[in-house]
């Protein structure tokens, strides 16, 4: 699992090198993002305007609502390592006119992946995840 405030919108290059949707030299990372697996359609701000902890230090002129902070489960040959149940954006309203927190954060919750449950079988060579990915074309020669 890798989880934190990556300060990164899901469009950003680092998110979608994680999802397996962009490569760096032709390899690529493949994670499940818990939040777009059980809201695929949500944006999720984490980092939301109306909280006023977000904009009263700001140096920005103008700050726009954005996803920024992630929970990312692994995928190995057989697909995700976890199965996500649910993700829920927590800390992102007051508490008696206290905001807990300067962004939000996603709170998911995991089942044991039927491919998680398999035996794991013996492999030579280093554990590559099948999935979605971008691979960048190899040029060969003079450039």
């Amino acid at each position: 699992m890798l989880a934190g405030d990556l300060d990164a919108t899901p469009a950003a290059a680092s998110i979608r090198f994680l999802r397996g949707l962009q490569s760096l030299d032709g390899i690529s990372a493949y994670y499940h993002d818990a939040w777009e697996r059980t809201h695929p359609d949500v944006a999720g701000h984490t980092f939301a305007v109306r909280n006023p902890l977000m904009t009263e230090e700001s140096d920005v002129r103008e700050e726009t609502s954005r996803r920024i902070d992630y929970v990312f489960v692994r995928c190995d040959d057989r697909g995700p390592t976890l199965g996500v149940r649910s993700c829920e954006l927590i800390f992102d309203a007051p508490v008696d006119g206290v905001w807990p927190a300067t962004t939000s954060g996603s709170s998911p919750t995991w089942t044991r992946s039927t491919a998680a449950a398999e035996p794991t079988r013996k492999r030579r060579g280093p554990r590559r995840c099948r999935g979605p990915r971008v691979l960048a074309p190899r040029v060969e020669g003079p450039t």
